[in-house]
């Protein structure tokens, strides 16, 4: 399933671009507070108790910044494990300048459930990772125009 969406952040390209492709400063704006482990060369490991309509379980994630182009555009795959099931998402981030001198992110993710978590149904997969990434932008937009 697809997803997409868009924010505007009040911060230059390169400066929204630096924080959301660092997972150490990007981590605290993640889902259940994640502990995070760098694996090196644009990948890293996250582990953090997530909820989902009536689930709720420890998920492991590895995620992989790809095809970066700096401060344009991104893809980012990730593939995370949890009792039960797994999901897979592509997503890609497209930074652009707002003529206020902010920064609009465009975002777009494939989505893929399987196991257990499929059966919670894909409207409220879908809903709920919009809005999970909704919120990691929202907070990105607060940390860089504090």
């Amino acid at each position: 399933m697809r997803v997409q969406g868009r924010a505007g952040i009040r911060a230059p390209r390169p400066t929204v671009w630096a924080f959301l492709m660092d997972p150490e400063r990007l981590a605290p704006c993640l889902p259940g507070s994640p502990v995070i482990e760098s694996l090196g060369g644009g990948r890293f490991r996250a582990q953090a108790r997530v909820r989902l309509g009536f689930f709720s379980a420890t998920v492991v994630v590895d995620v992989a910044y790809a095809d970066l182009h700096e401060p344009d555009d991104a893809t980012v795959r990730a593939r995370g494990t949890l009792p039960g099931g797994g999901v897979e998402v592509n997503a890609t981030v497209v930074l652009t300048d707002a003529a206020d001198g902010s920064s609009a992110v465009d975002w777009t993710a494939e989505i893929e459930v399987a196991g257990m978590l499929a059966a919670v149904g894909p409207g409220q997969i879908k809903e709920t990772a919009g809005r999970m990434i909704a919120d990691v932008l929202e907070c990105a937009r607060q940390k860089l125009e504090a």
